[in-house]
C-alpha cells in the first residue's frame, strides 16, 4: 500500500532559491506565460505560492527542452 504524500506549498523565496531566477525574472516569465503562475493560499488571501511538483516539473522540461 502507498501513501499519498500531500501537496508542498512554497512561497516565491523558496521558488527563487531552487530555480536561481531572480524574483523580477520570475515575474516577466509568468507574464509571458513562460512559467507557472502561482496561486492565491485561499480566497481571501494575499498570499502567493506554488506547488513545489509545479516548480520541479518545469525545471526539468526546461532542461529536457534544451537537449533538442
Amino acid at each position: 500500500m502507498t501513501t499519498k504524500t500531500p501537496p508542498r506549498y512554497i512561497r516565491k523565496g523558496r521558488v527563487v532559491e531552487i530555480t536561481s531566477l531572480s524574483p523580477s525574472t520570475i515575474e516577466r516569465m509568468i507574464k509571458r506565460g513562460e512559467f507557472p503562475a502561482p496561486t492565491k493560499l485561499s480566497s481571501a488571501s494575499r498570499i502567493n505560492v506554488w506547488l513545489e511538483d509545479v516548480v520541479h516539473q518545469w525545471m526539468e522540461e526546461q532542461v529536457a527542452g534544451s537537449d533538442q
